[in-house]
């Protein structure tokens, strides 16, 4: 599965989830980054009916590597990657700018490399609106991006936004299928 999470401006697609930083570089690979944006593309098309949607692969590295400058990584990994998913797909895109694109418009989503390479742009932009998906499942799994909010919802200041969406979003997803 892909860790989805998807705002009104924004939605991410994670390859690699909650792991350090450290570890990161060695979990990724060709192969994963390239499964990893199929699955995200499929949601794509299936939940939000986009029909070839456009999805940016961010960089590792600050500045994509550098052409192996600063790291080996994109070069060797993520470019193959690219080629090999063909339309639809660029990149490597520096972090540093590619989420601005992509909630400008210019992409339907990005596929970061690692926890909060993706979700700090996107709880800059989305926080009380986002929603997380499982994409990749043989069924429909969503939640709010904040999950439950047990430590807030008994004093009555959680936002509902996230759950509302999360509700649409199935709503919508169960009459169609």
């Amino acid at each position: 599965a892909v860790m989805l999470l998807a705002g009104h401006k924004l939605k991410v697609g994670l390859v690699t989830n909650h792991i350090a930083l450290s570890q990161v570089p060695a979990a990724l690979s060709t192969e994963l980054v390239v499964r990893k944006s199929r699955i995200l593309s499929k949601a794509f098309e299936d939940l939000f009916q986009l029909e070839k949607p456009k999805i940016a692969i961010c960089a590792l590295n600050p500045h994509s590597g550098e052409n192996g400058r600063i790291g080996w990584e994109d070069r060797e990994l993520l470019v193959p990657a690219v080629k090999r998913l063909g339309r639809g797909f660029s990149g490597p895109f520096s972090a540093d700018t590619i989420f601005w694109h992509a909630s400008q418009g210019k992409f339907d989503g990005v596929l970061a490399m690692y926890h909060d390479q993706g979700l700090a742009p996107l709880k800059t932009l989305c926080f009380y609106d986002a929603i997380n998906i499982s994409a990749g499942l043989r069924y429909l799994r969503v939640s709010p991006d904040h999950g439950p909010a047990k430590d807030l919802y008994l004093k009555k200041v959680a936002s509902h936004e996230s759950f509302n969406r999360c509700l649409k979003l199935t709503c919508h997803y169960n009459t169609k299928n």
